[in-house]
């Protein structure tokens, strides 16, 4: 949690890879001391890839695994995918696309135990000639699951939501 006294330390590597390719790495290893007074070691790798192409038709993407252990009073492998990616078909459309998907397994009783899902995907229309007209449209998809004994602000222990937004803009001035 966010009050845990974490040390330890991290190694990273990163760079181009060529003109639209880039790349990192990072590992590291430390020791949490959570509130309770145990102490646990953590270990983790996080690896990611990029990629941007600007000139035919600006494009981008990104995606990044990363993978945490914890082992000593706490027993808790954690996995994150993440991946984005965006490209403008004209210059007057945007597609987004968002996936972030991270689960925790508790090891000691043999079972996922934590498990966050989030898939967005976005849709702007804003003609660069015509500035006065704006759409745009964002479907989400949600799909949180905590510990059980575990529960959020508001005492749940599992959140799932599909969410659909437009907004249209129109200067009248």
């Amino acid at each position: 949690s966010a009050a845990d006294d974490n040390n330890g330390y991290e190694v990273g590597i990163g760079g181009d890879l060529n003109h639209n390719w880039s790349a990192f790495f990072t590992l590291g290893q430390g020791d949490v001391h959570r509130l309770t007074g145990d102490i646990d070691s953590r270990d983790n790798l996080v690896l990611g890839l990029g990629y941007s192409d600007q000139q035919n038709g600006p494009r981008q993407g990104r995606i990044l695994y990363e993978v945490q252990q914890d082992r000593g009073h706490s027993n808790h492998n954690h996995r994150r995918l993440k991946l984005e990616a965006q490209t403008k078909p004209n210059r007057d459309t945007t597609l987004l696309l968002g996936l972030d998907r991270s689960e925790g397994t508790d090891l000691d009783q043999g079972m996922v135990d934590v498990q966050n899902n989030r898939w967005d995907l976005v849709f702007a229309y804003r003609p660069v000639l015509h500035d006065r007209f704006n759409f745009i449209g964002k479907y989400s998809w949600l799909d949180k699951r905590q510990p059980q004994n575990q529960q959020g602000m508001v005492g749940l222990e599992a959140e799932k939501a599909q969410i659909f937004a437009l907004d249209l803009l129109v200067d009248i001035s």
